[in-house]
């Protein structure tokens, strides 16, 4: 199912446990603006659908 609102954490997130040399990199690469999408009255419904994304099994898991 497409994730709506919080749609940043259900491209990231696979990505980096798919990562086969993951790097930790220290220098910003982009300036961060944020929408105001998900705060206010949406905030929790935001909350609980990244925790279901988090609470989901890892990618990497299932290629091994």
């Amino acid at each position: 199912k497409y994730v709506d609102i919080p749609n940043d954490w259900a491209y990231m997130l696979p990505i980096v446990e798919m990562a086969e040399k993951p790097v930790h990199i220290t220098k910003p690469l982009y300036l961060y603006e944020p929408s105001g999408v998900g705060k206010g009255d949406e905030r929790e419904a935001r909350e609980a659908i990244i925790a279901r994304i988090v609470a989901k099994p890892s990618l990497a898991k299932r290629r091994r």
